[in-house]
């Protein structure tokens, strides 16, 4: 009996069946949590920019770096330091990419200010660590 139960859905996940309905990309936005994270920070960003179907959006929440995370963004990715508290202008060769400059506050403060305070406006928000390297099919 158990080789028959096996042998009937075995046969049913394998044969064709209808064809699948499209399914409607939704807006991604990403944040990228960082507080002093220069090092590793350049190969996050390379992990999410290189994704099958990138983000709309990528928020580094620079969270009062004081190593070399502002130099890393100005030289790699053109981004200019915005004010405290607000958002840059997005980066000419990446322009999904921005930088959120805030004052050290903590890690939740961080995120919080990138969801709610700057209003990232997606229909899914993911978070990740600044040393996080996601799959290339992660989104």
């Amino acid at each position: 009996m158990l080789q028959g139960f096996v042998g009937w859905h075995t046969w049913r996940l394998m044969r064709p069946g209808p064809p699948q309905k499209a399914v409607a990309a939704c807006s991604v936005a990403v944040i990228v949590a960082a507080h002093d994270e220069a090092r590793v920070l350049p190969a996050t960003l390379a992990a999410l920019l290189a994704q099958d179907e990138p983000p709309d959006q990528i928020v580094i929440a620079d969270d009062g770096s004081s190593d070399a995370t502002a130099q890393v963004l100005a030289e790699r990715y053109a981004l200019v330091a915005p004010a405290p508290g607000a958002l840059s202008a997005p980066s000419p060769p990446h322009p999904s990419l921005v930088w959120l400059r805030l004052p050290h506050g903590g890690k939740a403060r961080a995120l919080n200010a990138a969801i709610v305070g700057v209003g990232v406006d997606a229909e899914v928000v993911l978070t990740v660590d600044a040393d996080t390297l996601l799959d290339a099919r992660a989104i």
